[in-house]
């Protein structure tokens, strides 16, 4: 038995994968597995694990024959894991080396809080650290009604209360969407409470890319649904349901944005 499972779902990431096992290696706690699910990858993504593996016999490797999506996959992680706490991580992000440490120190330390997590430094490709990711240290029930106010790559959860919740919901519209953001407001519906560390302890890769799949029409459909069954499961206030339509304002705002943009530089070439 490990004290730490770190478990991460991989699909197509042979690219950035090296960095974040890199990371996993480099830190100042050695005790743990780090299972990784590869999502039916059509790259060289399965190949490196197999060769971690070969290399540390803390890895361990699964291997879906069909694409899951993360939900469903960091599931199947849970099913093996035994440690006494569950670290999440990212195949493109990096965890600083005092990571796991810290965040450790600050569960034994604070019985009261079923999970941990961080600010993280964010980057890009070309730009090592674009800026800070700034979570609230002790979120309210405001906030995680206004959206996920915690980093899940970067959060470390206790055994018992990740797995007693039932891990990760596979419902259709957590699964396509947002499912961390699902889970926060099952946890905090249940009275299992949250917090950020008020320093960087990872390293968030930002991808416009992936963004914009974030943003798009069938994506907003989901989140909107989620927040409505997680708001349901939160017993807010009815006019607090105003706010399930934040994903759409924030979808239209990115489109008209865009549109005038596009607008302007046809001017400027005419």
């Amino acid at each position: 038995m490990a004290l730490i499972s770190i478990i991460m779902s991989v699909h197509n990431g042979a690219k950035f994968l090296d960095r974040s096992v890199e990371s996993i290696l480099r830190q100042s706690i050695q005790d743990y597995e780090f299972i990784i699910c590869d999502d039916a990858s059509t790259d060289k993504t399965y190949e490196k694990l197999v060769r971690y593996k070969k290399e540390d016999s803390r890895f361990i490797i699964i291997q879906n024959q069909t694409n899951l999506g993360l939900a469903a996959s960091l599931n199947r992680c849970l099913e093996e894991a035994t440690g006494e706490y569950i670290a999440r991580m990212d195949d493109d992000d990096i965890s600083l080396p005092t990571r796991f440490e810290e965040e450790i120190d600050f569960l034994r330390k604070n019985l009261e809080y079923a999970f941990v997590s961080c600010n993280a430094i964010t980057f890009t490709d070309g730009n090592d650290n674009v800026g800070i990711n700034k979570k609230p240290e002790i979120p309210t029930k405001n906030q995680i009604i206004h959206g996920s106010p915690y980093l899940h790559p970067a959060t470390m959860f206790r055994r018992e209360t990740i797995l007693g919740v039932g891990g990760y919901s596979e419902e259709y519209y957590a699964q396509k969407r947002a499912q961390d953001y699902e889970l926060f407001m099952r946890m905090s519906a249940q009275g299992l409470n949250g917090y950020n560390i008020q320093k960087p302890l990872y390293k968030y890769y930002f991808s416009p890319k992936a963004a914009l799949k974030k943003h798009s029409f069938k994506s907003t459909f989901y989140e909107v649904v989620l927040r409505y069954k997680g708001y349901r499961m939160l017993k807010v206030k009815p006019w607090q349901y105003i706010k399930i339509f934040i994903p759409v304002y924030v979808n239209v705002k990115r489109v008209l944005k865009n549109s005038f943009s596009a607008k302007e530089s046809t001017y400027e070439n005419s």
